[in-house]
């Protein structure tokens, strides 16, 4: 899947989760503001509370949902989409080349150091050797 079908996607499953959460509060606020007649029964008021409680679960439902989506947007923002192997683009073709090189010149970097180093050692190394020697 391609990255704009995935963030087409992403954004149509928010705005439904959006449209679901405020469906919700309608409803939850709607079984809030019922009015019970005067002749009511404890059942019918109980009917009610159970209605808004159940509102107020499924509410709380789509805003953890809102919340996982928001995350998964954030997750591409930031790292982008996982490509499959076959799907390298040329740039990535050419960072891989650009990275090798890099990498050899590292490694010549570290071998000329090393040999520094060595004929720094093996100087001072003759140098005491000859001083001990007189």
């Amino acid at each position: 899947m391609d990255r704009n079908k995935k963030g087409q996607d992403l954004m149509a499953r928010h705005n439904l989760c959006i449209k679901e959460i405020l469906d919700r509060f309608l409803k939850m606020m709607l079984a809030a503001t019922d009015e019970l007649p005067h002749e009511a029964t404890i059942e019918s008021a109980m009917l009610n509370s159970m209605k808004m409680e159940s509102e107020t679960a499924a509410l709380i439902n789509e805003i953890q949902n809102l919340l996982m989506i928001s995350r998964e947007i954030k997750a591409l923002w930031i790292r982008g989409p996982l490509n499959p192997p076959s799907e390298h683009t040329e740039q990535e073709k050419e960072l891989d080349v650009q990275a090798e090189m890099v990498q050899g010149l590292y490694n010549q970097a570290i071998i000329i150091q090393q040999r520094r180093t060595k004929a720094h050692a093996v100087a001072v190394a003759k140098g005491l050797a000859g001083d001990k020697t007189k």
